[in-house]
Formats: C-alpha cells, sequence, structure tokens
C-alpha cells in the first residue's frame, strides 16, 4: 500500500479522472486490488509522485475510482434513459465495472467499498422511497428503510458480482434488484414513530 504523510489532493480534474480510470483497468486486468501507485501511474501516462501526492493510499484511490466511475455511469446511464429506474442504471454499472468490483469484493477492500459507497447508494433508495409515498413517511422511517432496502441489495449485488454462476446479464441483476425493491416497498407501512 503505498502511503504519504499529507497527500495534497490537489490534482487537475482531467488527470484526476485518468488516474481513477487506469485504477479501474489496471485492477481488472490483474484481478486483485493489490496494485502500486506505480502501476496505476504507468497506466494513467502521469508520474508515480502525481498519484502519491493526491492519494492517502492506493486503498483509497481504489475506493475514489469505484464511487467515481458509479456516478459517472449513473448519470450518463440516465441522461440517456431518463425514464429508466435507477435500479437498471446500477445493474448496468455493476456489469459494465463486475473484473473490477470483483476483485474488490474479497478482503478488507470490500469493507471500504462499502463503508463509501453505501451512503451514495441509499440516498438514491431515498428518492425512489419518497416517489412511492410523498410525504406520507417521515424521514427517518424513510433512512431506515432506505438502508434496510440498501443492505439487501448489496448481499444481493456482491452475490451477482461475485457468483460464477450468474451469466454477467445485467437484466438478471436488475430484476432481482427491481424484485427487492417492489417487494420492500409495497410491504412499507406510514408509520407514527418517524
Amino acid at each position: 500500500m503505498v502511503t504519504s504523510a499529507e497527500p495534497s489532493g490537489a490534482i487537475d480534474p482531467a488527470i484526476r479522472s485518468a488516474v481513477l480510470d487506469a485504477a479501474i483497468l489496471v485492477v481488472e486486468r490483474e484481478g486483485t486490488p493489490a496494485v502500486t501507485a506505480r502501476e496505476i501511474a504507468a497506466a494513467a501516462g502521469v508520474d508515480e509522485a502525481t498519484v502519491v501526492d493526491a492519494f492517502a493510499s492506493t486503498d483509497e484511490l481504489l475506493v475514489e475510482a469505484a464511487l467515481d466511475a458509479c456516478i459517472r455511469d449513473l448519470s450518463t446511464f440516465e441522461i440517456e434513459a431518463s425514464d429508466t429506474p435507477p435500479l437498471s442504471a446500477f445493474a448496468h454499472h455493476y456489469a459494465k465495472r463486475r473484473l473490477f468490483y470483483r476483485a474488490l469484493r474479497i478482503g478488507a477492500m470490500a469493507q471500504k467499498i462499502d463503508a463509501r459507497m453505501g451512503p451514495f447508494i441509499v440516498s438514491r433508495v431515498e428518492s425512489r422511497i419518497r416517489l412511492f409515498f410523498g410525504t406520507r413517511l417521515g424521514e427517518a422511517q424513510i433512512t431506515r428503510e432506505a438502508r434496510r432496502i440498501t443492505t439487501e441489495a448489496t448481499h444481493i449485488t456482491n452475490s451477482w458480482i461475485v457468483d460464477e454462476t450468474w451469466d454477467g446479464n445485467p437484466d438478471d441483476l436488475y430484476r432481482a434488484l427491481d424484485a427487492l425493491l417492489m417487494e420492500n416497498v409495497t410491504s412499507i407501512r406510514p408509520s407514527s414513530l418517524s
């Protein structure tokens, strides 16, 4: 793991994007998150010091790469298919990056990815719940339900990413996530405890 006492974080956005994309490519190529700043820098066409100065560790770089790719993929997908439910966008994102996420689902990286991606996904699920229920649910109940649904969705997604028996078709993942969401949303009852 490459570390720097205090990474400056100051990096040109285009270079940062190239480094994050290169990190994904290197992990996909190697099949492991045990990659070096040197390998990522070479793939991005920058010097190693640029990578080391911008990120606290290679683990942090990989987590940032996952979050950045997810945000970019979802934004692109939602612009191209604005009438498509967000779960479909998530399924296509994970399918596009399956090798990357498969490598990260093993070991300590899984917890780091979940800690950073979880709040982002929860916020998307909260939005969907608000669409279904409007003002009939309080914010506390929306958050509880979104966290519960996200936890279940994470288990399904991780199984799909890691399990070799799934064929990799994002529609299979979408159907599983959609069924989960519909089952859970239809079971939500407004609570006076919100």
